[in-house]
C-alpha cells in the first residue's frame, strides 16, 4: 500500500471510529450506572466501586483518542480482523497506559 493508498483509508475510516467510540462510551457510561445503583453485601459493593472506577478511567482515556492514530494502529497490524481476535491480540494498546 502506497501513501496516498494509506492517507485514503485513514480519512475513510475517521468517521467509523468515531462512531465506534461514542458507541464504546455510551456503553460504557451505562455500565457504570448500573454498577453504580446495584445493591448488596458491603463486600460486593467494595468490588462493583472498583470496577466502577477501572471503567470510568478507561472512558477518560477513550475520549483522548484521536481518530487518526486508532486508525494508523489498526492498519498497521497484519492479518485479518478474525485473526487478531482470535489471537488475543488488541488493536490498541492498553486504554490508561496510550493516553498522554
Amino acid at each position: 500500500m502506497d501513501k496516498v493508498q494509506f492517507n485514503n483509508e485513514v480519512v475513510i475510516m475517521r468517521k467509523t471510529v468515531k462512531k465506534v467510540k461514542v458507541q464504546v462510551v455510551k456503553n460504557l457510561t451505562r455500565q457504570i450506572k448500573q454498577l453504580r445503583n446495584k445493591k448488596g453485601k458491603p463486600e460486593e459493593l467494595e468490588k462493583n466501586k472498583r470496577r466502577c472506577d477501572r471503567l470510568v478511567e478507561v472512558m477518560q482515556a477513550m475520549k483522548r483518542w484521536v481518530p487518526d492514530d486508532v486508525t494508523y494502529s489498526a492498519l498497521m497490524k497484519t492479518g485479518t480482523t478474525n485473526e487478531c481476535m482470535q489471537a488475543g491480540e488488541d488493536l490498541l494498546p492498553d486504554p490508561p497506559a496510550y493516553c498522554p
